[in-house]
């Protein structure tokens, strides 16, 4: 026997001794969620009460059913907005004629009278060139050129059975357009729609957090105001709008600060946010995700008068957890382990299936769990909450040392004598 087996032998039998204890989960809340009348995906609304217990990349959450055996795959959402969206409006076609081997006349219709200088012509595939005319009118009785001559490129797309193409134009506002195509040469096109691409701007949805405390101090040596802003909770905040009374015009610099407290008692200042407040503005900033219980307004008064912070208000984006479930199923969320990883589930790869606004149910109330409970423990394991087996485990593990050493130095004996034997 040599070093390397008896190595073996002292990890198999620890191995055995302690089995599985580094898949423990040990979550410190849970939640019940609202039963469910029909099999389908459900959107779970995660509030910043629930978010505020949970790691920052939202990883130690878990869906379980009545068992608590079964773990619920389920996807995480977050709202996204703050952005522009561009769409496709159509414009009216109130005539699309053809006569052939001359023309193609299109009568299209600005209901709304809106000065424009292009629309976009969605049609047919096809590889051709054309010229055509473009004319307005008021009444569709008498028309006024526009354009003449307008050359149309080859309506071609690599990637698409539609091509597009913008004719551009003199700003006009006329309440109707007709497009004559010169049909001589070829047959007509074979055009779908008319219309425009507009943006939208899409808001982002968010969820407002408790109010917090707030104190102030101004100091008039310093020409400047310092404002404490403190939560129950490390609430992620997307947004916030600060609300202000005093001076009925003021244009002032802030800094804004996430308050860490160290172990010696003193403070850490991070994520500093610098901007100006205005009288005439709103005082809104989205910023990155924070996370702290308190922070820190300074807000240079230089010679005026002081301003008072009425009211913070932090909102944090919508965000839930989207999971496929059953009625006739009591269902609850586990939350709140630093120690676990993220679940890896094969839904993820499969959540454009889910639908895009399923239908929400509620989040009961959050309470806590004995910090002892272990999730994911076989049977086998539950041994290890009785004390008498721990000691009894020990003794085996000491046993099985002190006989793996007794043969290790009985090899060695033998070993000496065989050298010695040559």
């Amino acid at each position: 026997m040599n070093r390397n087996n008896n190595l073996n032998y002292i990890i198999l039998g620890f191995a055995l001794l302690y089995p599985g204890i580094s898949n423990a989960q040990n979550f410190k809340y849970e939640a019940a969620l609202e039963p469910v009348a029909e099999e389908k995906f459900y959107s779970i609304p995660l509030k910043p009460e629930l978010l505020a217990k949970l790691k920052e990349d939202r990883s130690d959450i878990r869906v379980f059913d009545e068992t608590n055996k079964e773990e619920i795959p389920y996807v995480l959402h977050q709202e996204q907005g703050g952005f522009n969206l561009s769409y496709f409006k159509e414009y009216p076609i109130i005539e699309n004629k053809s006569v052939p081997k001359r023309y193609t006349q299109l009568i299209i219709q600005n209901k709304a009278k809106t000065a424009i200088d292009n629309f976009c012509i969605i049609s047919k595939n096809s590889d051709v060139y054309k010229t055509a005319k473009l004319s307005g009118s008021q009444d569709q009785k008498t028309w006024f050129v526009i354009k003449d001559d307008y050359f149309l490129g080859s309506l071609y797309s690599e990637s698409s059975v539609q091509s597009e193409l913008t004719i551009n134009f003199p700003l006009s506002d006329y309440p109707y357009f007709k497009l004559e195509i010169s049909d001589s040469l070829n047959e007509p096109l074979y055009i779908q729609k008319t219309g425009y691409y507009a943006m939208r701007k899409v808001e982002s949805l968010y969820d407002a957090l408790p109010k917090p405390l707030i104190t102030q101090s101004d100091s008039t040596h310093l020409k400047q105001s310092f404002i404490r802003i403190k939560f129950t909770e490390p609430y992620p905040i997307h947004k916030f709008s600060l609300v202000f009374s005093g001076p009925k015009f003021y244009n002032r610099s802030v800094s804004f600060y996430q308050v860490t407290r160290m172990a010696d008692g003193t403070e850490s200042l991070e994520n500093s946010q610098n901007f100006r407040v205005f009288s005439n503005a709103e005082n809104t900033l989205h910023v990155n995700e924070l996370r702290a219980k308190e922070y820190l307004l300074i807000i240079d008064n230089q010679d005026n008068k002081a301003l008072k912070l009425d009211a913070f208000l932090g909102y944090g984006l919508k965000t839930d957890l989207r999971a496929p479930l059953k009625p006739q199923t009591q269902y609850s969320l586990k939350f709140g382990d630093p120690k676990t990883n993220a679940p890896v589930y094969d839904l993820e790869y499969f959540k454009d299936s889910i639908p895009a606004q399923p239908k929400e149910i509620a989040v009961l109330e959050i309470k806590s769990r004995p910090e002892t409970t272990l999730e994911y423990a076989p049977p086998a394991q539950q041994w290890f909450k009785n004390k008498l087996w721990i000691w009894l485990s020990l003794g085996l593990v000491a046993i099985l040392m002190a006989y793996i050493s007794f043969k290790m130095i009985k090899d060695l004996d033998k070993r000496k004598d065989t050298e010695q034997l040559h």
